[in-house]
């Protein structure tokens, strides 16, 4: 089976979970990567699939599917926490600039000439979004969210500002966020697939800018766009930006009154490199190797009770 019949067959397998679950009184939101400031109310329950999968780069086969089982809580009106346990599926094959096989999540262990499949548990992490202005009785919405993720060789720290604005009688909204992202990763130096191998922590930042705006056509459809900017760093200081990157598309939403879905579609559209390193892994104007991918897709369904 070619790689884009199997990324096809996930989303099939989405669509139709969301079309056999039952619950009641959903907590919507109509896009996938930018958050809400609307939390769950105080002592209901939803639980969230969310499947991720980050297609293409310049040549032969990359997909990283990214899987977030995710159950929410809402402790009062104005806070709000959610487990989430995140499994990994990566497919690479002669990808990168050089004919290689790599890219993000190949290790360096893998033959750089043949096929790398791997699906494993990738980490778990704690969300927690506390609310300081609700968008529909104060001018704007505004909350703070903090994430912190641990995994088998590596954790993070994801803390966000979230802002809010609705219009026209709450049938349009429009969201931002700004995501400060700190990674410590255990990770393997040598030639790819022959070794030997040297361990080392790397430690890295992103700067993300993610915004959403979405309108309500009725009948529990929303129709929308994202965008994405996502800065990378080499280490923990401003000094060590490697890149920016730039995504933007589609995004579309479906409420029902016992469930919610929300799909979003961004390809890379430009990225601008800032040292020699990464303008080896450029084409077309856009950013690859271990860095970035051709299109970020998003499904998110929720059920809520």
């Amino acid at each position: 089976m070619k790689l884009t019949q199997r990324c096809s067959s996930l989303f099939l397998t989405a669509v139709l979970f969301v079309g056999t679950t039952v619950a009641t009184y959903p907590h919507e939101t109509p896009f996938v990567f930018t958050y809400l400031t609307e939390l769950q109310p105080k002592g209901s329950w939803e639980f969230e699939q969310w499947v991720l999968p980050f297609v293409g780069q310049q040549s032969g086969d990359y997909a990283n599917i990214f899987f977030r089982d995710e159950i929410e809580y809402g402790i009062s009106d104005q806070f709000q926490l959610a487990l989430y346990v995140n499994s990994r599926y990566v497919e690479a094959f002669r990808n990168l600039p050089n004919g290689f096989t790599g890219g993000p999540d190949v290790p360096a262990t893998a033959s750089p000439l043949g096929r790398f499949r791997n699906f494993d548990f990738d980490s778990v992490s704690l969300e927690m979004i506390y609310q300081l202005l609700n968008p529909y009785k104060d001018p704007i919405g505004l909350a703070l969210y903090f994430e912190p993720l641990f995994g088998t060789d590596k954790a993070e720290a994801e803390p966000k500002l979230l802002l809010q604005k609705n219009f026209f009688n709450d049938r349009l909204v429009v969201a931002y966020n700004f995501v400060w992202e700190w990674e410590w990763e255990k990770e393997l130096e040598g030639p790819p697939g022959i070794g030997p191998f040297e361990e080392h922590m790397a430690k890295e930042m992103a700067m993300i800018h993610f915004v959403g705006v979405s309108y309500q056509l009725g009948n529990g459809w929303w129709l929308g766009v994202e965008g994405e900017e996502h800065s990378e760093f080499e280490g923990f200081t401003l000094k060590g930006i490697e890149h920016a990157a730039f995504f933007l598309g589609p995004a579309v939403h479906y409420g029902a009154e016992r469930w919610w879905a929300s799909l979003s579609v961004l390809p890379q559209v430009f990225a601008v490199p800032l040292n020699e390193e990464q303008r080896e892994v450029m084409s077309g104007g856009r950013i690859f190797g271990n860095e970035h991918v051709a299109v970020q897709v998003g499904l998110r369904v929720g059920i809520s009770w």
